[in-house]
């Protein structure tokens, strides 16, 4: 009867394993990059953790005359802290970006993008946000 009960338990987690890895090798991976530099206030939102206030300040940023080159540059935003931007543009360690953010060329994502690991709190000091007169 062990035996039995063993085999019964190998061949359920071997069915598990198998939907298992059916379920990954059908999860698509989450696509395109947003440039900050040149995205629209809709394409910003495509960005995990940015809504329209935030992407409102990206642009009030560029207007006056900020560009974004690194992740600490995008630190300059309200809402934007220092674990966020590192998780939104990470790179590999050869330094290709396989982060949500890119800083030269076309903006890919079409979508929402994922989101970042977890919520973080944003820094205090502020640089850029839209005055609320400007609304």
């Amino acid at each position: 009867m062990h035996k039995l009960h063993q085999m019964a338990t190998i061949i359920a987690m071997g069915v598990g394993l198998t939907c298992l890895l059916a379920v990954v090798a059908n999860a698509q991976p989450t696509e395109g990059q947003v440039n900050v530099n040149t995205a629209t206030a809709e394409q910003l939102q495509y960005l995990p953790g940015v809504g329209a206030a935030t992407a409102d300040s990206f642009i009030y940023a560029r207007e006056q005359g900020h560009e974004f080159t690194t992740c600490d540059s995008l630190r300059v935003v309200k809402g934007i802290g220092e674990k966020r931007a590192k998780a939104l543009c990470a790179t590999d360690l050869e330094g290709k970006a396989i982060g949500f953010v890119v800083f030269k060329g076309k903006t890919t994502a079409t979508a929402k993008l994922g989101s970042t690991a977890k919520t973080v709190k944003t820094v205090k000091t502020v640089k850029y946000s839209r005055p609320k007169a400007e609304q």
